[in-house]
């Protein structure tokens, strides 16, 4: 793909990255992406990923937005209360990059559904609220050899893993990324029917609003990565981030 003179004005910031460069602002807009979730962390990833020049984006959520939303919900006012959050993100990215086609679906993604529309996107991106969907679309994403990048938040507190599938495909056929392929999944962490899960809900543990604006952004530049076939993707590695002590911890999978 050539870039022309608008997009090169456009993406003059990404593409002076060197390890990004020209070749790598064309595989973003040759790329797609499926964010799961436009709360907190889902509707950061997907302003910034079509900021970034992802060219196909996908947003699924069935919720509405509420007035305890907008602590960490950014993208929303209160005069959006009680409307719909995928159509809210697609308007804020329609208004910030007309040239990023954005695919609305105003539904829970169930297992049966995320088997049907996974497979039309290069990388999936789960900013869910909930313990047992991330679970799910682990699974999905493992058996139909589907690159993800899942996250989470609660109180002060936050991690992310991204999965990369043993025979790659895709997005990342070719690609010159040395990510390590491994098999640790986020399913096989945080099984959904776990005593002991992953993170508790917001509604439950609360969250402070920078935390969930930590891990979207890692969420986004993990997706870039893997969409732009450059860097270590955080595959084998699960990144805990701690907002109390202002660290990070790694746990070698």
């Amino acid at each position: 793909m050539v870039l022309n003179s608008e997009q090169r004005r456009r993406y003059a910031r990404n593409i002076h990255v060197e390890q990004l460069g020209l070749e790598g602002q064309a595989r973003l807009l040759e790329s797609s992406a499926l964010v799961v979730g436009c709360g907190a962390l889902g509707s950061l990833v997907a302003v910034q990923l079509a900021a970034a020049g992802v060219g196909r984006i996908g947003i699924a959520d069935f919720d509405t937005v509420d007035l305890s939303n907008l602590q960490r919900q950014l993208f929303f006012t209160e005069e959006d209360t009680g409307e719909s959050k995928s159509t809210l993100i697609r308007r804020a990215i329609e208004q910030r990059n007309s040239g990023v086609v954005v695919e609305e679906y105003q539904l829970l993604i169930t297992e049966k559904v995320a088997c049907n529309l996974f497979p039309s996107y290069d990388v999936v991106i789960d900013g869910s609220d909930n313990p047992a969907t991330k679970a799910m679309t682990s699974r999905v994403c493992d058996d139909l050899s589907i690159p993800c990048v899942i996250g989470g938040v609660e109180a002060l507190s936050g991690m992310i893993l991204a999965q990369i599938p043993k025979n790659v495909s895709g997005a990342w056929e070719g690609r010159r990324s040395t990510a390590p392929i491994n098999p640790a999944t986020w399913a096989s962490l945080f099984p959904s029917d776990s005593d002991n899960p992953s993170f508790s809900p917001c509604s439950i543990a609360g969250v402070l609003g920078p935390i969930p604006g930590v891990i979207a952004s890692l969420q986004s530049l993990e997706a870039i990565k893997i969409l732009a076939g450059v860097g270590r993707p955080l595959a084998s590695r699960l990144l805990i981030f701690d907002g109390l002590a202002t660290t990070f911890r790694e746990i070698h999978l």
